[in-house]
């Protein structure tokens, strides 16, 4: 049987082509030929080769369109793992670019629509790259991702990638990046040094649009009293415009196995060194993961509210000088937070010295408002009718159905 992975490779991330599109290529009589579709995000290295086994290819066909540079490695390290798996690279020109593939021709409908793919990934996939960054030092990963895949891996210099068992990059992620925390100008590597790990490889000026500085650093006692005074008040005081919180995740003990972090002196948890795993820097993957530490399990409201924090305080860095005040389900604003439940919400109220506005969580945009939507939010969120109608009494019909209204176009 021979699998087909049809994807769009730009700055060292894989995406696949959308599978509804790929499927056209084959025909009905087309029996042995599979379109392919795995998960780079969740799965490892590792986890993709004993897929492969499983599905028994003899041979496996990466179409690709974009910049086919980390394709290479992957299917280097595909190949010392599956002797009996002949892997295949195809441009999106129809040039086989790495082993041998007769059957060009059917692969001809798919050509034209990797050219807007690939405008789109271009921007796409470096918003990702400092995304990732940013969980990277942060702690904080989307729920979506797996606790237990690693994504990133921090390593201190060039001295110190050359000690690091290789088992580790290959029980990473598929899409994970290496950050080694030099820059092209500084860093002493021959090609040699990195020509057996197949994962993103990334210097501290690697992603123009992220920089360290972007992050704050708070001790527990700093991180308790903004948390408390979110609670209280729903405000987040954040004077610097810092867009996160070194290792917030850690500190509040949310923390997930996506990160690890390798200095000269030992592998750590985190990335200010509070919590170390191993001083032997040559622990194997696995001895590493025996090592982790799990987190307590939390109450889950105020797991939710350590969750939302991280947003809010980078939302609060996009409006520049002074406290910013938040509506949400979690904050005492004009009515007591919800401290028994779990809300699902998808709005949150935002007032600061340039006005009010409201973010939409799914759709990531902001609009302008006024503060009496803000408390007919806040008793919405809190489901608290009987404040709303007290407060507008004849006029509560009328208020409501507008807001509805706003709402659902919000």
């Amino acid at each position: 049987m021979i699998g087909i992975s049809c994807i769009i490779e730009e700055n060292g991330l894989f995406k696949n082509i959308n599978e509804g599109d790929a499927k056209e290529l084959f025909s009905a009589e087309a029996k042995d030929i599979h379109f392919d579709k795995f998960d780079f995000e969740n799965n490892t290295f590792i986890d993709f080769v004993d897929y492969l086994d499983f599905q028994e290819y003899q041979k496996y066909i990466f179409f690709v369109g974009g910049s086919l540079q980390r394709i290479y490695k992957l299917v280097q390290f595909l190949e010392t793992e599956l002797e009996e798996t002949d892997f295949c690279i195809v441009d999106d020109n129809l040039e086989v670019k790495h082993g041998d593939f007769e059957l060009i021709d059917m692969l001809q409908p798919l050509k034209d629509m990797f050219q807007l793919e690939k405008e789109k990934a271009k921007l796409s996939h470096m918003q990702y790259l400092r995304n990732g960054l940013m969980t990277l030092f942060s702690g904080v990963y989307p729920a979506v991702i797996n606790k237990r895949t690693l994504k990133h891996l921090y390593v201190e210099n060039c001295n110190v990638i050359q000690n690091i068992e290789p088992d580790v990059y290959y029980n990473m992620a598929v899409n994970s990046s290496v950050f080694i925390d030099q820059s092209i100008e500084e860093i002493e590597l021959n090609s040699n040094d990195l020509k057996d790990i197949p994962n993103i490889i990334l210097l501290n000026n690697s992603v123009p649009s992220f920089q360290k500085e972007d992050l704050t650093s708070l001790d527990v006692e700093e991180l308790e009293e903004l948390i408390s005074k979110f609670k209280n008040s729903g405000v987040i005081d954040n004077k610097e415009s810092k867009k996160a919180i070194f290792d917030y995740a850690t500190m509040t003990k949310t923390s997930t196995n996506n990160r690890l972090f390798v200095y000269s002196d030992g592998i750590f948890n985190d990335y200010l060194k509070e919590n170390i795993i191993s001083k032997n820097i040559k622990l194997n993957y696995f001895d590493i993961v025996s090592k982790y530490q799990n987190n307590e399990e939390q109450d889950k409201v105020e797991a939710m509210i350590k969750n939302i924090i991280p947003m809010m305080y980078n939302l609060a860095a996009s409006f520049k000088g002074g406290a910013t005040t938040f509506t949400t389900p979690y904050t005492k604003n004009k009515l007591d937070l919800v401290v028994d439940s779990i809300v699902e919400f998808k709005l949150i109220g935002i007032q600061n010295n340039r006005g009010c506005f409201v973010y939409n969580i799914r759709t990531n945009k902001v609009f302008e408002t006024d503060e009496t939507f803000l408390e007919i939010l806040e008793a919405d969120l809190k489901n608290n009718q009987s404040y709303l109608k007290d407060r507008f009494k004849d006029q509560y019909d009328a208020i409501m159905n507008e807001y509805k209204g706003l709402v659902e176009h919000a």
